[in-house]
């Protein structure tokens, strides 16, 4: 009877195989990872030239199919490096997306800078304070601008001061001009 240990014989052989004949290291480990990579890329359409077997390995610990999808999508429209791939991954991003946004992804409707707005928006504590005021939450984002505008995503841009803008006809937010 065939179980999940089905096939691991034949991974150790082609792994001793592959490493005397190449010269090069095809542990198990990596030649799971690529069988692993066939099972979820084949449900892909294609896949992406601009992303190399260091980015997709990043993303085969991922078990869900969109979330990948939306980490191809990102990495590629971004450009994103191996490691800027992996601290998106890490800061759980797409966790983060409302339920709509990822609806709206997933059916390749239109969507709108707005809805790419992570909640929670992660800010770094890095005075650790205990006590979190407003004054003391806009030292905290200004400390650390580049990392917390990062965060929110694109078509966002830091210009100067602050100032007040309408987003749709009734919420007014403070904003970093």
């Amino acid at each position: 009877e065939a179980g999940k240990s089905y096939g691991d014989g034949i991974i150790k052989e082609y792994s001793k195989r592959l490493s005397n004949e190449l010269g090069k290291k095809y542990d198990t480990s990596y030649l799971n990872k690529m069988r692993k990579f066939y099972g979820l890329f084949q449900k892909m359409a294609t896949l992406s030239p601009q992303l190399t077997w260091s980015h997709y390995c990043e993303l085969l610990p991922l078990e869900n199919i969109d979330e990948i999808k939306y980490y191809v999508q990102i990495a590629e429209a971004n450009n994103l490096s191996v490691r800027g791939l992996r601290n998106r991954i890490k800061s759980k991003e797409y966790d983060r997306l409302n339920n709509k946004t990822k609806e709206k992804l997933i059916n390749k409707e239109d969507t709108l800078v707005s809805d790419f707005i992570k909640d929670p928006i992660i800010v770094n504590n890095s005075l650790n304070y205990i006590e979190i005021s407003e004054k003391v939450l806009k030292e905290l984002i200004l400390n650390d601008l580049d990392n917390f505008l990062k965060r929110l995503g694109n078509g966002f841009c830091y210009i100067e001061n602050e100032y007040k803008i309408k987003i749709g006809n009734t919420q007014v937010i403070t904003v970093l001009k």
